[in-house]
């Protein structure tokens, strides 16, 4: 999170129009958006138990729980007239959902990108599974792909997580809420993984190399391997310590 955070802020600085970053969690991990409060929402005593790691991201959005999934981050410099930065940004955050749709229609997933209103955006108090945004990325009517982006003065990050596998630990019991298991049920009946849809073990070398090529020709350009620069990652380390919900907060 760090290093998508620092990426987009020294975007101006970088040789590159556009940074599509691939990552996977050393442990099960939950995310909170940005502007959320942890002690308001977090149940740091079963997160313990279950040995869940906790980590804020600079986009927005509810809690998502990393375990079993492919993570990916875009970071483009701004090419647009700051003036109509919001219709602009509503325009790169659609062609980040194709990148997504197009690379898992590929590997024979297939997706749509249903447009929300905002009457419908907003489900109160749920985590990112159910919660709606503007552009969902769904298979068989079900939440498949979250989102979320955010803009900075030279750079927009979107974020987002590819669901290879059901994870074996409920969110809902993560959370300070009463009802858990009603909560859970509506996670289960709104949101789908990969291997649900498919019925098989997800290729994931095929599916990175598939992604990279959507890519390419969503932005169209040519996309280069290589290894975060030196400064990016210099600074990310430097800050890391603003995107984890570390002890104290406990």
């Amino acid at each position: 999170m760090s290093i998508d955070d620092t990426m987009a802020q020294l975007a101006k600085d970088l040789d590159m129009d556009a940074v599509f970053r691939l990552y996977g969690w050393l442990t099960p991990t939950l995310s909170l958006g940005y502007h959320q409060r942890p002690e308001m929402r977090i149940d740091f005593g079963n997160c313990a138990s279950f040995g869940v790691d906790l980590a804020r991201r600079p986009t927005g959005g509810r809690e998502l729980l990393h375990d079993g999934d492919l993570s990916f981050s875009i970071v483009a410099r701004n090419q647009f007239d700051t003036s109509n930065a919001i219709g602009r940004s509503r325009e790169f955050f659609f062609k980040v959902g194709q990148v997504i749709t197009s690379g898992l229609e590929s590997i024979g997933i297939k997706t749509s990108i249903e447009s929300g209103t905002l009457r419908h955006r907003v489900t109160s108090g749920s985590p990112c599974l159910i919660a709606t945004s503007r552009y969902e990325i769904k298979a068989g009517g079900k939440k498949l792909v979250p989102m979320a982006q955010r803009l900075y003065p030279d750079s927009i990050l979107v974020h987002g997580s590819i669901p290879l596998v059901k994870s074996r630990l409920s969110t809902a019991s993560l959370l300070k809420i009463d009802n858990r298991d009603s909560l859970q049920k509506q996670i289960d009946e709104s949101a789908t993984d990969l291997f649900q849809l498919s019925k098989k073990e997800i290729n994931l070398v095929e599916l990175r190399q598939e992604l990279k090529l959507r890519f390419e020709e969503v932005f169209d350009g040519k996309v280069e391997d290589r290894l975060i620069p030196e400064t990016v990652f210099a600074k990310a380390i430097a800050s890391k310590l603003k995107w984890e919900i570390n002890k104290q907060q406990r």
